[in-house]
């Protein structure tokens, strides 16, 4: 067992070396890294190559562990800005050991903590500028003053790059258009130029259960009866009796069900190939309560009832009628002309009333589930001229497109480097202010700490993001910005609240480790 603060310098110094290399993939502009596992992958996100990093020595593990946490968090929330948490974390932490050593009592240090997230959140809301009031009175981006379009594409710019900036314009219509009721799918095209086209129905990610059951990789159903179950099928005998009762009126079906067992799916796909019977199955959207909620959601689309009791008959009253179907091995749409508006309003209602917002900003499966019910899906169709290109370009798109919503729900700032250096410009007049009150020479120290803000800006410098610009040119998602910071602060405490570490027989490369 180890108590003493030396843990603490070794576990900050390689969560140090950590941040500095995955700095470099920083921004549009920043390093790909080769991955080499099985195949060679290159990536620039950070989350990415810091997950692939392995060590054999134990404290670069809990380092790596504790900067995955805060980039996980981001990842979930923000969809980028993961470099960032990475790197600020990775300086606060080597900073706060450096600069205090084992002087500060826990007292003073949660009272630190205080203020570090009191002045960030103060710094971020006052750079702030609220862009959604014009977006919400025009409703479409395409016919919205050209003073919304410049804060978007700079949000574009600092996000994806002026390598990508064909897409710029693209992408602004395509939010324009579905805005907080529709959603945005990518997808590869073999065309030289991008583009994107619109569709009215209910997606989700999942598609069909078999290859098998996909000529040329996708499952057309016309007029199909649809038969939601929230659970298992494991034998055809749950099922036979309404395949064929379906059968009879000459429609084809769908079946979604939490998972097939393998004879309902040999079974299936004898109906299809041999019967000539045009059936297809799926399994449910999501995972867990997710699943649950994304059924109803489904059902409320269709008019229909999920079958969560299997003991209850499944009869042509409990099952429901779409107008079309389209499925591929990753992706289900569902058309369906004469929806119920009632309830499906009333639905994201309720919605809407069970997903509050919090400090963080807008819940961002909150909209997922309110797009698919409002059934508006736009395509993005990206050029694959090189693999390796469209899976890097993928990434930043999807980047982009969030950045961008982020930035409508809760404003934009003049560039999140540029707010981050400010954080670090704190005074004392200031630490007085938030209520911190300590002898001088803690003061002068907690004031060089702040300085530990600035990593971002040497990386954003470093790999070239302003080209020559002036730092409050470049304009981000606010929300992405206070992301980052707080969890790059949720992984300081985190640091800051292992006391020592117990190593299982001695400290080799095969240690397993426990926080005490």
């Amino acid at each position: 067992m180890i108590y003493d603060n030396d843990v603490k310098y070794l576990i900050a110094k390689k969560a140090k070396e950590i941040g500095e290399f995955i700095g470099k993939t920083l921004g549009p502009n920043g390093k790909n890294i080769a991955i080499v596992k099985e195949n060679i992958y290159f990536i620039n996100d950070g989350y990415s190559v810091c997950n692939s990093l392995e060590f054999d020595d134990p404290y670069s593990k809990i380092a790596l562990k504790l900067l995955l946490e805060g980039a996980r968090l981001t990842s979930e929330m923000a969809n980028d800005g993961t470099t960032s948490t990475i790197c600020l974390a990775s300086e606060l932490i080597y900073n706060f050991i450096e600069i205090f050593g084992d002087e500060m009592n826990n007292e003073e240090t949660y009272e630190l903590i205080r203020i570090i997230e009191r002045h960030s959140l103060k710094v971020i809301d006052e750079s702030t500028i609220s862009i959604s009031s014009k977006l919400n009175a025009n409703k479409d981006i395409s016919v919205d003053t050209t003073e919304n379009r410049k804060y978007l594409k700079a949000v574009l710019k600092s996000t994806m790059g002026d390598n990508l900036s064909d897409y710029f314009e693209l992408l602004i219509n395509a939010i324009g258009e579905t805005s907080d009721n529709g959603v945005i799918n990518l997808r590869p095209t073999y065309d030289e130029l991008p583009s994107y086209e619109m569709v009215n129905g209910f997606v989700y990610e999942k598609g069909f259960v078999s290859q098998y059951l996909g000529l040329n990789g996708i499952v057309i159903l016309n007029r199909p009866y649809v038969i939601l179950v929230n659970d298992s099928i494991k034998t055809i005998n749950e099922l036979e009796e309404i395949i064929y009762e379906v059968k009879k009126t000459k429609n084809d079906l769908f079946i979604i069900a939490n998972s097939f067992s393998k004879e309902v799916i040999d079974y299936i796909i004898y109906m299809k190939n041999n019967n000539r019977y045009n059936i297809c199955a799926s399994i449910s959207p999501e995972y867990g309560e997710k699943q649950i909620e994304k059924l109803d959601d489904l059902a409320i689309y269709l008019n229909t009832n999920v079958i969560s009791n299997k003991n209850i008959s499944i009869t042509m009253d409990t099952i429901g009628k779409a107008d079309r179907i389209e499925i591929t091995k990753d992706r289900t749409i569902i058309f369906k002309e004469n929806i119920n508006e009632k309830n499906i309003n009333d639905r994201i209602q309720y919605i809407k009333s069970i997903n509050k917002e919090n400090i963080y900003g807008v819940n961002k499966y909150m909209k997922e589930r309110i797009g698919a019910l409002k059934g508006k899906i736009i395509y993005i169709n990206i050029p694959t001229k090189k693999d390796y290109e469209y899976e890097l370009n993928l990434q930043k798109i999807k980047n982009g497109i969030s950045s961008c919503l982020s930035s409508l729900d809760k404003g934009i700032v003049n560039g999140s480097f540029y707010v981050i250096d400010k954080i670090s410009r704190i005074s004392k007049e200031e630490l007085v202010q938030y209520g911190f009150i300590g002898r001088d020479d803690l003061l002068n120290k907690i004031i060089k700490f702040f300085s530990s803000f600035k990593v971002i800006l040497r990386f954003a410098c470093y790999n070239e993001i302003y080209k020559g610009e002036s730092r409050n040119s470049v304009w981000d998602s606010a929300y992405y910005t206070k992301v980052i910071c707080l969890n790059a602060i949720y992984v300081l405490k985190l640091f800051i609240n292992i006391d020592g570490v117990f190593f299982v027989d001695k400290p080799n490369k095969d240690a397993s480790l426990e926080y005490i």
